[in-house]
């Protein structure tokens, strides 16, 4: 058997393996023509070859923090996507998913999730975590005298009913999402556009004093995938799942394992569109981070700026580069600049190797977990299939093998309609790209009764329920949960002739019944 997408996942593990050299070969390539521009240039000027050093280095340091943190959000992706399949959710399966989800690299300090309830369910929602929780669960919102008192009626809350904790810092249970007009207005953010959002930073209440920070919140709705209109994921709507990121965590635990930083690095955030505020700054001499009152920059630095929009706000990167650490860059003759040249792309291409070697082991535990999760969907009473937007069988489960008498090596990469009888057979790969075209599904995110053919050629009744597979990469794929109901029509067969041989014992009979 063929766990769904391990092929995929193998084949793209081995076929893309080459993309995580890309930063190192860049950067190799990039200071291999800077020491032949330095050898070429002798007698330029040396502070321009400083600042040129520096750019390269303020553009790698802003491109590895832009990358850690769309990684920081893997672990509310995953559990997004559990929870929008999971019913019901209990508090132990919710922990023990969390932790699986969480790898110990991960720079969240918590995560959780927040159900949608509206205010019709309040009580009855309280009541029911309270016999799972505690008695002392409510749903909450802070007072002006900075109390956590029972929340104030309004349409509908988003109370934390389970959280695990990386920090041993617990939040508060049952506080609300929706207390603050501004949170508010992220949440449905969220919910309309069906992507995740972090906000920008704030005072985390933690252990009764405020702690800089912010959350990354992931919908969840009540189906296979994000509806397509605003209406749709407004219905379909479950609740958010949201991961917390300390400021005092977050961003050592983000330069950990880099290159000395010798400059100031000033972060701001904002929305697309807004004012970034400033969020922290790092002191090259004091190695450390500041939050909150952010010092003015130096006069006499060099400022260069990088940007980039990652999950859903706008982040801004200063680096100053004080006149020492300018002029301890300037070479004194040619011969110098290219060596020196070398020296940091030497140590840059050094850790972007040890970063390409601890990427292929974390692919090699991805692989390894899917192997795991092979062996679950293999003891599974129904086959399953998986297919790409091409309708090519990517995933054969062992069920499936028996059903159809086909092997999964004979079945993995070729395409699907070879497990159809006609008409279908020739309508299928029109289905799909139907389906792909104008979003209008035919048998996707629905079941259904079809017929399908077996290896030797002969069909069978079958229930068929198909629905597309999240994905984070861009490629679509679809998983087709099959049943063989054969005995079920026999028997309904075997019926419904029993019931006519009786219905004519009736009215054959002289007699009259």
């Amino acid at each position: 058997m063929t766990l769904p997408g391990h092929r995929a996942v193998a084949g793209v593990t081995r076929g893309q393996r080459w993309w995580r050299w890309i930063p190192l070969l860049s950067v190799a390539a990039i200071g291999i023509a800077l020491t032949v521009v330095a050898y070429g240039a002798g007698k330029r000027s040396d502070l321009q070859m400083a600042v040129k050093t520096l750019d390269l280095r303020a553009e790698w340091r802003a491109r590895d923090f832009e990358q850690k943190l769309l990684l920081t959000a893997e672990s509310a992706e995953a559990l997004a996507v559990f929870m929008s399949a999971e019913q019901p959710l209990t508090a132990p399966r919710f922990h023990r998913f969390a932790r699986l989800a969480h790898d110990k690299d991960d720079l969240d300090s918590a995560i959780y999730w927040s159900p949608w309830v509206p205010a019709a369910e309040r009580a009855s929602f309280v009541s029911a975590a309270r016999a799972e929780l505690g008695v002392d669960y409510d749903v909450r919102e802070i007072s002006p005298d900075n109390r956590f008192v029972p929340a104030a009626a309004r349409d509908g809350y988003l109370p934390m009913l389970y959280e695990e904790t990386f920090d041993q810092v617990p939040g508060i249970a049952g506080f609300d999402l929706l207390f603050r007009p501004d949170r508010r207005a992220e949440v449905e953010r969220v919910r309309d556009g069906g992507k995740p959002l972090a906000t920008v930073p704030f005072g985390l209440l933690m252990g009764g004093r405020r702690v800089p920070g912010f959350l990354v919140m992931w919908p969840v709705y009540g189906t296979d995938q994000a509806p397509q209109s605003v209406e749709a994921r407004r219905a379909a709507f479950r609740g958010i799942v949201t991961a917390r990121f300390r400021l005092d965590r977050f961003l050592p635990g983000s330069i950990a394992d880099t290159p000395p930083i010798i400059e100031r690095i000033d972060i701001a955030i904002g929305t697309p569109g807004a004012p970034v505020r400033p969020a922290a700054s790092y002191d090259p001499a004091a190695k450390t981070f500041s939050y909150g009152d952010i010092p003015s920059p130096p006069d006499d630095a060099l400022a260069l700026q990088r940007e980039f929009t990652g999950l859903g706000q706008h982040w801004l990167l200063t680096s100053y580069f004080y006149p020492a650490a300018v002029r301890a860059l300037e070479p004194n003759s040619r011969w110098t600049r290219p060596l020196f040249s070398l020296l940091i792309t030497t140590a840059l291409c050094v850790y972007l190797w040890r970063a390409a070697l601890r990427l292929g082991r974390a692919e090699s535990t991805g692989l390894s977990n899917a192997i795991r999760l092979q062996a679950v969907m293999d003891n599974s009473v129904d086959g399953l299939i998986t297919i790409d937007e091409r309708g090519i069988v990517t995933g054969f489960s062992r069920p499936s093998e028996r059903l159809f008498g086909y092997a999964a090596a004979d079945v993995v990469g070729q395409n699907v309609r070879m497990l159809m009888p006609e008409p279908d057979r020739s309508a299928h790969d029109r289905y799909i790209s139907n389906f792909l075209t104008t979003g209008d599904a035919k048998i996707i995110g629905k079941g259904r009764e079809v017929v399908a053919q077996r290896r030797d050629g002969t069909t069978f009744p079958m229930d068929l329920a198909v629905g597309e597979i999240p994905n984070l990469e861009g490629r679509r794929e679809f998983v087709g949960t099959v049943r063989d109901i054969s005995e079920r029509k026999r028997a309904e067969a075997a019926q419904a002739a029993l019931s006519e041989r009786f219905r004519r014992l009736f009215d054959d009979n002289p007699i009259g019944m």
